[in-house]
């Protein structure tokens, strides 16, 4: 069956209204040009539709879990696949959509930490749900940018609330027998859900595992539960910890590293110079096959910035040389300070065509450094 654009979207706000994921995927090239804008998608175990192969079909198939996982409910991305189908391989490019509905959080607990949570988690496009055993704390009215406030009993805490890998669940009761309760039947869930917070103290954390451990629970089991929760933002009141957890969420699924930027790009000290250190970014020079000493070194100095520093053995004169073991220069990689040397002794006898085509090489990289000015070269990447 041949699908068109419109049939698609049409089964993808349907799935949406369901509550469903959904993938669909449409040929964009391909070896046969017959099979391109050929449709198909992949709802659950149900799919409808074909990419003009049956073995394309079944590759897109078996591909689709691994491309998008199952905590993810948006994506597109375009992949080459190379199928057999009769005589020899073919190839397709196909491009794939993820429609699924927003992520979730749901905040066990009721108090003050959740109001700004949820406020947070709304901000972010979340779908957010309050679930208290206290009905005067699981009020709409304290919750106005959430989805749903339910009063529950914690002896069954999710028996409306059905919970998949997509979801968020972030616990912030009054007591550790309450976190214990949820945690017990979250982590016997066949599919839990992909992300489990749990605020508390140390010695609350773990008198909660303790009971975990109690009830045969493994350490991989447990370490699935993100507990304290949050990031080490050294916040007190209820908003700063709200931030701290909605901070981890987001490196979670962005795959930051949680570092301060100003840390991580060092603008100052790359393009300006720092306090104390001399020396700028060090680039290997090289004229036609043979290695002319390696370095050149820019004074980062106020008034003298792009200027070159001759290194301690000039190349003016006839038949310098370069040490074995002699420091040229170093500089920090993340935490590891690179020395740059000569693994041995190293003899030039540059002609006068040579050192003409040597200061027209470093003239050239002065000129590329101030024409990308915002480019970090590798070395100085983290």
């Amino acid at each position: 069956m041949r699908l068109s654009a419109a049939q698609v979207a049409a089964r993808v706000l349907e799935a949406l209204e369901m509550g469903e994921r959904i993938v669909t995927a449409v040929v964009v090239d391909a070896t046969d040009k017959s099979m391109i804008g050929r449709r198909w998608w992949l709802c659950g175990r149900r799919s409808r539709g074909t990419l003009g192969s049956l073995a394309l079909d079944a590759m897109v198939a078996a591909a689709a879990p691994s491309l998008f996982p199952s905590r993810e409910s948006r994506g597109a991305l375009s992949r080459e696949f190379t199928y057999g189908e009769g005589e020899g391989d073919e190839t397709a490019l196909v491009y794939l959509e993820l429609h699924g509905p927003p992520a979730r959080m749901v905040i066990v607990g009721a108090g003050h930490i959740a109001v700004p949570l949820a406020q947070m988690g709304a901000m972010l496009g979340m779908r957010v749900e309050v679930l208290d055993d206290r009905a005067q704390f699981a009020a709409a009215e304290r919750f106005p940018d959430a989805d749903a406030v339910r009063v529950i009993d914690f002896r069954n805490p999710f028996a409306a609330t059905s919970l998949g890998a997509p979801d968020h669940v972030i616990l912030v009761t009054v007591g550790h027998i309450f976190d214990y309760e949820c945690l017990v039947r979250l982590l016997r869930m066949e599919d839990p859900p992909g992300y489990i917070g749990m605020i508390g103290s140390r010695r609350r954390v773990r008198a909660t595992h303790e009971q975990l451990v109690r009830e045969g629970f493994t350490t991989t089991q447990m370490k699935r539960v993100r507990a304290p929760v949050g990031l080490d933002l050294g916040g007190q009141t209820p908003a700063e910890i709200a931030v701290a957890v909605v901070a981890e969420i987001i490196l979670v699924h962005a795959g930051g590293t949680g570092a301060p930027l100003v840390d991580k790009e060092r603008v100052v000290d790359r393009f300006f110079g720092g306090e104390g250190d001399a020396l700028g970014r060090f680039v290997v020079v090289m004229v036609g096959a043979m290695i002319v000493a390696g370095i050149r070194a820019v004074w980062d100095e106020p008034g003298r910035e792009g200027r070159l520093r001759p290194p301690e053995r000039s190349f003016g004169g006839r038949g310098p040389q370069l040490e074995a073991g002699a420091e040229l220069g170093r500089f920090e990689l993340g935490s590891t300070v690179i020395v740059l040397s000569p693994p041995e002794t190293i003899k030039f006898a540059p002609g006068l065509g040579e050192r003409v085509q040597m200061g027209q090489k470093i003239g050239a990289l002065l000129a590329n450094e101030r024409a990308a000015q915002g480019t970090a070269p590798i070395a100085d990447e983290e």
